[in-house]
This record gives C-alpha cells, sequence and structure tokens, in this order.
C-alpha cells in the first residue's frame, strides 16, 4: 500500500513539472502595434507602441528600391510609385498619413536597438534573384552593424531567399512563409528541418488543416508561428494546441488571453 501512495505521489510530481515545462505562447505584432491606434503599420512608431505593450517581438516588411536601399513597406506600389523601380529619394518623397516619410531599414533598426523587443524582418519579393540576394546581403550588413543578429529572426514567401538568409548569415534564425497548402508550395516539417530552417511560419488556414505538424516540429526542435490570427476563437485555438508564437493585428486581445 506505501509502495502505491509513493507511486501516486511520484506520477503527480512528474505531471506537474511536464505542465510548468509547457512554454507560453508568444505574441508578435504584425507590421507593428498600429490598429486602434494613431500609428501606421511597418513604422518607427508602430515599432515603439509593440515595445511598450509586453508583445515578444514585431513583425516588419522590408523591400529593396532601384538603387539598392532597404526601405520598410507591404506593398510594392504606394501613391502611384513603385518602390522596387524607385530611388530611395523618390520613395522617400511619399508623405504618409501622419505626414512622416517611410523609413529606411537603417533608420527602423537604430530605434530597435535602444528596445528589448525581437524583430522578425520580413523580405518581400525583389524583381530577380540577383537583387534578392542582394537585399539579403544588405540586411546583414544592416543588422550585424548594430549587433542585434541574436534579437532577428528572417523570414519569406521566397524560399530562395530563405536559403540565402541560411548561407549568408551564420547563426540566423529563417522561418518559411506559406499561405497555400498546395504540395509544391508547402514544406513539411521534415523538409524544413533538411533546409536547415530554425521553424515554419505558416498561415491560420495551413495550420488547421495540418494540427499535427504542431507536435511534429516541436519533436524535431522547430519552433511554429502562426499568422495572422485576429479573431479571439483562432487565438485560443492555437494558443491551446501550443505554438510558439501567434502573430496579429490585435497583440493586446492575445495578450489577454493568454493572461487568463
Amino acid at each position: 500500500m506505501k509502495a502505491k501512495y509513493i507511486t501516486i505521489i511520484l506520477l503527480a510530481i512528474l505531471t506537474s513539472c511536464n505542465h510548468c515545462e509547457k512554454e507560453t505562447v508568444q505574441i508578435v505584432a504584425h507590421r507593428g502595434l498600429w490598429k486602434d491606434t494613431d500609428a501606421i503599420e511597418n513604422t518607427i512608431e508602430s515599432l515603439v507602441n509593440a515595445e511598450n505593450s509586453s508583445c515578444h517581438a514585431v513583425e516588419f516588411d522590408v523591400r529593396l528600391t532601384k538603387d539598392n536601399v532597404i526601405v520598410l513597406f507591404h506593398d510594392n506600389k504606394v501613391q502611384g510609385i513603385t518602390i522596387s523601380e524607385s530611388t530611395i529619394d523618390e520613395v522617400k518623397s511619399i508623405v504618409l498619413e501622419n505626414g512622416k516619410t517611410i523609413p529606411t531599414l537603417d533608420e527602423f533598426l537604430d530605434a530597435a536597438k535602444t528596445m528589448s523587443i525581437d524583430l522578425i524582418l520580413e523580405l518581400k519579393g525583389a524583381p530577380t534573384p540577383e537583387k534578392e540576394l542582394q537585399a539579403v546581403k544588405l540586411i546583414k550588413k544592416s543588422v550585424s552593424e548594430r549587433n542585434l543578429l541574436e534579437r532577428t529572426s528572417f523570414i519569406s514567401f521566397s524560399l530562395s531567399a530563405c536559403k540565402s538568409f541560411i548561407e549568408h548569415i551564420d547563426g540566423s534564425k529563417v522561418y518559411y512563409l506559406c499561405s497555400s497548402s498546395t504540395p509544391e508550395k508547402i514544406l513539411t516539417p521534415q523538409q524544413a528541418k533538411e533546409i536547415g530552417l530554425a521553424g515554419i511560419d505558416y498561415s491560420g488556414k495551413v495550420m488547421r488543416e495540418h494540427n499535427e505538424w504542431i507536435q511534429e516540429c516541436h519533436e524535431l526542435g522547430l519552433k511554429v508561428n502562426v499568422w495572422t490570427i485576429n479573431k479571439e476563437e483562432d487565438m485560443l485555438h492555437f494558443i491551446e494546441n501550443g505554438v510558439d508564437y501567434i502573430t496579429t493585428d490585435y497583440p493586446k486581445l492575445a495578450l489577454k488571453l493568454i493572461g487568463k
């Protein structure tokens, strides 16, 4: 009888330890924290908001100008100007709704280096493979000069860009983005591991279709990020299923749900 009680106690301790080891889901502010604020996405103001909100990381989009300057913007076209076909002076001539200009990556990183928030840099598509590689090398230079590599992860829908980050930035944490379940576009956890990725960064739709990949990634030592999760029911689903990161336009709501 005594041995039976000891066994029960040991099982209870093990169960408790396993529960404690489960990591809390981290929240990523999608393009910064700008929804329901005066800030604009992909700006220094949205970065500051994310830093002040207790988010784990801020995600932001970068593009390469015609004269090889990295700037922050989601779309390639804005106010009649195509970023990839324009010089930095032409891009800087664009006045945003808040009266400010589109920030360069260097300007953004100069602000970020005084903060503690992690950075998730998404490289948007370049016109040619040569331009894509040039962008990777410029990004490496900017991040390395500011000693931000440890705090920065790199993501892209371009698998070749992901491979370039891995090849050219030693110790880089790289995640492949995918919003489609078509076999020719998606990577399984095992394929991601073989390429040398730190994890997968898939849409909520894809991850719901492959919910088993969350555990599979963790067994392979990979992380899982899911985006862009804006509904409370979806946030709760992925919190309960143990993803590592949730990227959302509403980080305050996600943080509140985790707190509960």
